[in-house]
């Protein structure tokens, strides 16, 4: 993740390469033939021009198919960790260092002096400014980064609500999904949009490449 003190990145890239395993693995999940490395890219503006550097990677994605070679799929867990790291690195590198959303926060730290002095913080949260609800600010910023959207869910396809389900199991083996799950699930539909997540379908063999 970016800290406070690094170059902001003036246009951001996703760069994708698969590698093919040159011994199949076996897992409980199925038979890992590639695996789908993914780096983080960008131009940084240093002195007088926009230098290209990597800024950092995603997790990898290993590609599960099945012993007939009939289908190939993304392996839950890594394909619900490359998207959260993706949504992260937007929030802090775009969405947090957007004007209105800066604006927002720094009110936020204000009304919290305020409040701790009066002893009310615990009782005017509902005041503060959310930028998960800003959905104006959402809406100008997506275009933005929908690129670096595509190029994931084309290399690895769309999100599944069940990656975060196996992510933050439920403890005691409880039903429904556990808070941490619902929280990454909300953030992702915040940070891409409500129609982010797919369906739970075996991706073809395009992807086994």
């Amino acid at each position: 993740m970016p800290s406070a003190g690094d170059p902001q990145p003036v246009k951001l890239y996703l760069e994708v390469s698969r590698h093919r395993l040159r011994q199949s693995l076996v897992t409980v999940d199925g038979i890992v033939r590639t695996t789908v490395y993914l780096r983080l890219r960008g131009k940084v503006r240093r002195t007088d021009r926009p230098v290209r550097q990597t800024l950092g990677s995603l997790p990898r994605v290993r590609l599960i198919s099945d012993s007939a070679g009939s289908g190939v799929m993304p392996h839950c867990e890594d394909r619900g960790k490359a998207w959260q790291a993706l949504a992260d690195w937007i929030k802090f590198t775009i969405i947090f260092k957007d004007p209105a959303v800066e604006r927002g926060q720094y009110e936020n730290r204000l009304k919290a002096e305020d409040w701790a002095h009066r002893g009310t913080a615990q009782s005017r949260k509902a005041d503060l400014y959310d930028w998960q609800r800003d959905e104006s600010v959402l809406q100008r910023l997506r275009p933005r980064y929908r690129p670096l959207r595509d190029r994931l869910m084309e290399a690895i396809g769309r999100p599944r609500q069940a990656d975060f389900d196996r992510l933050y199991p439920n403890e005691y083996d409880d039903i429904g999904f556990s808070d941490a799950a619902r929280k990454r699930i909300k953030e992702l539909k915040v940070v891409f949009g409500s129609d982010i997540f797919g369906e739970g379908e075996v991706v073809p063999n395009a992807y086994d490449t």
